[in-house]
């Protein structure tokens, strides 16, 4: 078992089904993971840490992601309807203007 199988808002093993979002600053190659509940909870994150980042100067690209756990590996998750975490956030945004 790898530190990765360890879910740390919890401190056990990943279970089938844990949604995590990703993100990556800077295209550095190193992803920092946020351990959530729901994909509305994904949202909320990733909107909070798009917006602080948007305030350091430091960083100029990032990339975000939700993955869900499945046969003992991290992927990509998508809704019924097939669209990622973030086809979903710009569905909602198109659907607020």
């Amino acid at each position: 078992m790898t530190n990765s199988n360890i879910n740390p808002r919890t401190g056990k093993e990943v279970a089938e089904g844990e949604l995590r979002v990703y993100c990556m600053i800077n295209f550095s190659g190193h992803m920092h993971h946020h351990y959530v509940e729901s994909p509305d909870e994904a949202i909320r994150v990733i909107n909070y840490e798009a917006n602080r980042q948007l305030e350091a100067e430091n960083i100029q690209d990032n990339v975000f992601g939700l993955e869900v756990f499945e046969d003992g590996e991290w992927t990509e998750w998508y809704n019924d309807m097939g669209d990622s975490i973030i086809n979903v956030l710009d569905e909602m945004e198109e659907e607020a203007e």
